[in-house]
């Protein structure tokens, strides 16, 4: 807490933590995040997990899985390599399995209003709106650029689609 920092054990045991003490039923969840996440059950081993998340209890056996790495999700939204996965829900006194939810990542839309002129000059405006995983990835991503860098990310966007392009500004939104 003192450092603003920690890796996924850390603040999925902090969101735990904070969730239980407002009287909020939530344990870890261990999870393997690569290939396909498949985990050992008759003998897991810490080895086989890449990733810690919280498990929230709804009631008893139903959950919803938080991912506290993901900055700008809203409870119950996973990345896609958290999906439809085994989770080992460390609870006192005993551990259970769960599974977490399939899940798509969300849409990523560009919309590009722009009008060709005589002398060949393209000009206009191009918008990104992100939902789900991909919204709260983008939002992570633009809130640490300031306008210029901004810019230059928008720029090599542009620059995909016509060579050479200049992107004159941007506007963030939330």
């Amino acid at each position: 807490w003192e450092n603003q920092y920690g890796d996924c054990k850390d603040k999925a045991n902090l969101l735990c933590a904070m969730l239980r003490h407002k009287k909020v039923n939530a344990c870890l969840a261990l999870l393997n995040t690569e290939n396909k996440g498949l985990i050992e059950r008759r003998s897991p081993d810490y080895r086989q997990f890449t990733h810690a998340i919280a498990a929230v209890e709804l009631k008893p056996g139903e959950y919803t899985f938080c991912d506290p790495t993901i900055t700008f999700g809203r409870p119950g939204l996973l990345s896609p390599s958290d999906t439809d996965r085994d989770v080992l829900l460390i609870r006192k006194p005993f551990a259970e399995w769960a599974r977490t939810p399939e899940q798509d990542a969300g849409t990523l839309h560009y919309d590009l209003d722009l009008q060709l002129g005589a002398d060949g000059e393209i000009s206009g405006w191009v918008t990104q709106h992100n939902e789900g995983y991909y919204g709260a990835a983008a939002a992570e991503e633009f809130s640490r650029l300031d306008k210029y860098a901004t810019r230059q990310h928008a720029a090599g966007f542009v620059r995909a689609f016509f060579k050479g392009a200049e992107v004159i500004d941007v506007t963030k939104t939330p």
